[in-house]
């Protein structure tokens, strides 16, 4: 009882902070000067909540009557309210829990705290667009944490609506460099990203990083444990490396990878930060190096994290000695990461490929074969497979352009397998040379095997429209070219003789870029040359589509959002010319048989951006759809797929609402940006719907500090 009673008097205690109301007098006072202010809408939002709680007795204690009674005289003079009777019912998006305490605390506003700042970061109402809603938070919702509202610092800690953020003072609240910083920031949006959450009164307010940077989260997971734990090292690089491969395929650099960069959220996992100021790049081919730079940079943390005795400013570009703690495979990646020479450093997509394989296959000793003839068997039966395999598609012309690109690399595979048996027999004993060898059959096996699922995938493509094809193409080319750093990776890291002085003075190996930058190109022409025949493209498609009218609408949608999306995601993948044409096409579609005004929404993702393993990775299933986990660049995440009113379990079409319904959904949950929400990376809209959202990797653990959309997961 005497627990009842203290709890209640405490509660009390917080309901008459959240009103705010000391004496009579004074707070009308205060009402009077918020009124002068222009503060009315806030005025009148506190007068419904006052309202409310007044016709609900039987839920307030006599303290808090008595409260509200005095509020209510005050607000009842005012002429801003004299007409207004109250309401019967919390207004729509004013409760924010389930409990009553919470919402007598919370959902009361302290309206003092509104303010119009002297510099608001945006005066002009009429610059504002449709999105400004998705990344603007409202003054009073932010609160700065009491130790640090006296600060200087640019960064400060706070809250909004009670979760814990991080608050980034801005440079300038008027400088334009700010709203288009948080506008191209707020849509970064990734499991391995820190999130922007908005712009509050000149701060950026971040999401919190609850276990601080990885350096502190690793050295806290050595304590626990009773030491080092290379695999969980490893892994949280891979979560990093996935990050930056989602800034880079967005055509975004970094600029600043640093391992004081790297953060760990409260879920344990990387975040990466520290890029407010990134830049964008330009086309492909046009001699930006900074790709390369993130990519040095990011070979940097990985030695400051495995080995944190090193200082990476004594040694600039040259690379050192092995550090205590690495792996001979280990530090192969990690000195190929850091090569001198931009040219010769691995794309981050092939980083994220290597590390993936050191955390899944922890045995990194390779001992190469007894003898070079059981290696030449073994090298000429994956290759034999693969010439077959390009044998068979050959004869179809659909493809012949992605043949040529694939054709590319098979000599070098060939080329390097009959250097590796040559040098074979001088390698047998149980030297530094040995070991090497004895590791570069299984990074090449690796290789084939990668580049066998491409090929195995060509047979697909002919039952692909042409705008599929367009962008599986360029999928495919970076793939491709992917595959080759790792093959010059190969012959730099082995370090053997006549591996090395094939792959510089053959023509295949050194000459490989060039010639690889010349047939992408050649493909990308010939497949944007197919998206110029508009009339043609219209018959593929009702060729391909239902006998309905509402079937064949709704494959030409497909067909536009994918060539938007290539447009507008991939943009330094295609030439100018290439991009005009892509332009063209989507815009002629949309005058013909879509809305002219049609825009593709910026939650849209297609089919082939993510890899779901239906029958393998299933999580669940009902009368409306089914849940699967699935990877999204690399990135673990959860797909629902949608059995909505426009589709049946036959695969057939019928009109209805239910796209309508969709994307309203979709729309809804882009802009839940909140750290107790379920985060949504994207969704598609077209074809057989589905979402893709952030996996909880504590699961129900986590989820219960996180709300989800309601019909929606």
């Amino acid at each position: 009882m005497n627990l009842w009673s203290r709890d209640c008097k405490r509660q009390l205690q917080y309901f008459k902070a959240a009103v705010a109301i000391e004496e009579e007098r004074v707070f009308d006072n205060q009402v009077m000067e918020a009124a002068d202010l222009g503060l009315v809408s806030e005025l009148q939002e506190l007068w419904q909540l006052v309202s409310f709680w007044m016709k609900q007795p039987a839920r307030l204690t006599t303290g808090e009557q008595q409260i509200l009674k005095s509020v209510a005289h005050v607000m009842t003079k005012t002429e801003l309210l004299k007409d207004d009777e109250g309401v019967e019912t919390l207004p729509t998006g004013l409760v924010r829990g389930d409990h009553l305490a919470l919402v007598k605390k919370s959902s009361l506003p302290d309206w003092r705290r509104s303010h119009p700042p002297k510099n608001i970061l945006i005066p002009d109402k009429n610059i504002l667009d449709d999105n400004t809603s998705t990344w603007r938070i409202p003054t009073h919702e932010v609160l700065l944490h009491p130790f640090t509202q006296q600060s200087r610092r640019l960064i400060k800690f706070g809250t909004w609506l009670d979760t814990p953020v991080v608050l980034k003072k801005t440079v300038s609240p008027q400088d334009k460099e700010v709203k288009a910083m948080a506008q191209r920031r707020i849509d970064l949006n990734h499991p391995n990203i820190l999130k922007l959450y908005g712009v509050c009164d000149g701060y950026y307010v971040y999401e919190y990083a609850a276990h601080g940077t990885l350096s502190d989260f690793l050295n806290q997971q050595r304590v626990s444990s009773g030491g080092k734990s290379s695999k969980l090292v490893w892994q949280k690089l891979l979560e990093a490396a996935q990050g930056l491969q989602y800034l880079h395929e967005r055509g975004l650099v970094h600029g600043n990878v640093t391992a004081k960069n790297l953060l760990v959220s409260n879920d344990g996992i990387v975040k990466l930060a520290g890029f407010g100021g990134s830049g964008t790049l330009q086309q492909r081919g046009t001699g930006d190096k900074r790709l390369a730079d993130d990519v040095f940079a990011f070979g940097t943390c990985n030695i400051q994290l495995i080995d944190g005795h090193i200082t990476p400013e004594k040694w600039g570009k040259i690379i050192p000695q092995q550090p205590q703690g690495f792996t001979s495979e280990q530090w192969r990646l990690v000195r190929h990461i850091r090569n001198p020479d931009p040219e010769n450093r691995l794309p981050i997509g092939a980083v994220v490929h290597d590390i993936k394989r050191l955390v899944d296959e922890p045995s990194t000793s390779f001992k190469p074969p007894p003898s070079n003839r059981s290696l030449s068997v073994l090298f000429q039966d994956h290759l034999s497979t693969l010439r077959q395999s390009l044998l068979s598609d050959c004869t179809n012309k659909e493809y012949s352009y992605e043949l040529e690109m694939y054709e590319q690399l098979l000599p070098r595979l060939s080329d390097i397998a009959d250097q590796l048996v040559l040098e074979a027999p001088s390698c047998a004993d149980e030297s530094g040379r040995s070991r090497r060898h004895g590791y570069a059959p299984h990074s090449w096996l690796s290789i084939v095997s990668r580049f066998q699922l491409l090929v195995n995938e060509l047979s697909g493509y002919v039952a692909m429209n042409r705008a599929v094809r367009l962008a599986i193409g360029r999928k495919n080319a970076q793939s491709v070219y992917e595959l080759h750093r790792e093959l010059d990776q190969l012959v730099s890291t082995t370090r053997l003789h006549k591996l090395v002085e094939a792959a510089a003075r053959k023509y295949i190996h050194c000459q490989w870029e060039k010639q690889w930058y010349t047939l992408r190109r050649h493909q990308a022409q010939v497949l944007c040359q197919q998206m110029s025949d508009v009339p043609t493209i219209l018959k593929e498609v009702e060729e391909d589509s239902s006998t309905s009218k509402s079937g064949w609408t709704r494959h030409v949608q497909g067909f536009w959002a994918v060539l938007e999306f290539e447009r507008l995601r991939y943009p330094t993948e295609y030439t100018a010319e290439e991009l005009d044409t892509i332009r063209h096409t989507a815009l002629e579609i949309a005058d013909t048989v879509l809305d002219s005004k049609s825009t593709l929404p910026k939650w849209f993702l297609p089919p082939y951006e993510v890899d779901l393993k239906v029958n393998k990775a299933t999580l669940g299933r009902g009368a409306f759809g089914s849940v699967h986990r699935g990877t999204w660049l690399d990135s673990s995440v959860v797909i629902k797929r949608v059995l909505g009113p426009s589709s049946s379990r036959d695969g057939t079409t019928t009109p209805s609402d239910g796209e309508v319904i969709f994307k309203h959904e979709a729309d809804i949950w882009s802009r839940l940006n909140h750290p107790h929400v379920i985060a949504l990376y994207g969704a598609c809209h077209v074809g057989e719907p589905f979402f893709v959202c952030e996996y909880a990797t504590k699961g129900t653990r986590l989820m219960r500090g996180k709300t989800v959309v309601r019909h929606s997961i």
